[in-house]
């Protein structure tokens, strides 16, 4: 494998991706907005919103991984935060594609992130890639997101649907174990949405295996067995040796604290599959809420 070039570096999962890339010895070459981090030897600066870019040589790079786009749940998501949002995924894409259009190239695989929120949010039924898009302002940010990444000249990409990631490190579990090591923990609604969650290292495998694979292909990126919202926060706190006490956080409360399009994300209902996957070969590490729990807090 020669390098990778990664786009979008400084969040949860590509921060973790880098981490598991030295330990393997593949080169990368990241893209970074954060100045004070770029060394010009293998983290450089670029701007997509500005449209500043570096002038690498891109035959070097076998692949690229693109992670970039501001965190779905960092703010609450009005008008503004809404545009922030497609733009931080939407011209990234459009800056590589320019990248590699100037250049003549495509890239020999692109794996790009892209969400379960694609998907209906309200369902009993078993979600899989194909399953129809749903109709609702999150799926109609993940399509746009999966429009672009498209549109990057490749001969080959990966479009990664990836459910809750689960880490020590940050996202879903940096907002709710803190409250739960208080005590204050609670199930958000009745408890019973089915949450497809992931392991934040089989996100990194996935991405290690497809790097392998050169093949294209659209994945959801979840663990086996899902679990309800009860079942997680209820282990959660058995991890943490605590209890719940409060009651259930109704809906509507959910909805004023977090403002409804966020309040949307946290009360999803959704079984999503992993088969495919697994059908192209990947053995996941944590396929069970209990064993992924215990290894983020033994």
């Amino acid at each position: 494998m020669s390098k990778i070039l990664i786009a979008g570096g400084s969040g949860l999962i590509g921060s973790r991706l880098i981490q598991m890339f030295k330990q393997s010895n593949i080169e990368f070459v990241l893209l970074s907005t954060q100045k004070n981090k770029c060394n010009q030897t293998n983290t450089f600066y670029w701007h997509p919103q500005k449209g500043e870019y570096p002038k690498l040589n891109l035959g070097q790079f076998s692949a690229c991984v693109n992670f970039s786009g501001q965190g779905i749940f960092d703010k609450r998501i009005n008008i503004n935060r809404l545009s922030e949002l497609y733009d931080s995924r939407i011209q990234a894409l459009n800056t590589l594609k320019q990248m590699f259009e100037e250049q003549g190239l495509q890239i020999p695989l692109l794996i790009s992130a892209s969400a379960i929120g694609i998907y209906p949010d309200q369902t009993k039924a078993t979600i899989t890639e194909s399953t129809p898009n749903a109709k609702n302002w999150v799926s109609d940010l993940v399509q746009a997101w999966e429009d672009a990444a498209n549109q990057v000249p490749h001969q080959a990409i990966n479009l990664l649907r990836i459910g809750i990631v689960l880490s020590d490190k940050g996202g879903f579990l940096d907002r709710l174990a803190p409250l739960t090591k208080m005590g204050l923990g609670a199930i958000p609604g009745h408890g019973k949405q089915i949450c497809s969650w992931i392991h934040i290292d089989d996100v990194c495998g996935i991405i290690l295996h497809l790097l392998e694979q050169k093949q294209s292909g659209t994945y959801n990126v979840c663990a086996p067995i899902p679990c309800s919202l009860e079942t997680l926060q209820k282990s959660l706190a058995e991890k943490l040796h605590r209890k719940i006490l409060l009651p259930n956080i109704p809906a509507f409360v959910l909805r004023m604290v977090f403002g409804s399009r966020r309040a949307q994300l946290i009360l999803a209902d959704q079984t999503v599959c992993s088969k495919a996957i697994e059908q192209n070969g990947y053995a996941f590490q944590f396929s069970n809420i209990s064993d992924c729990l215990t290894q983020l807090y033994p």
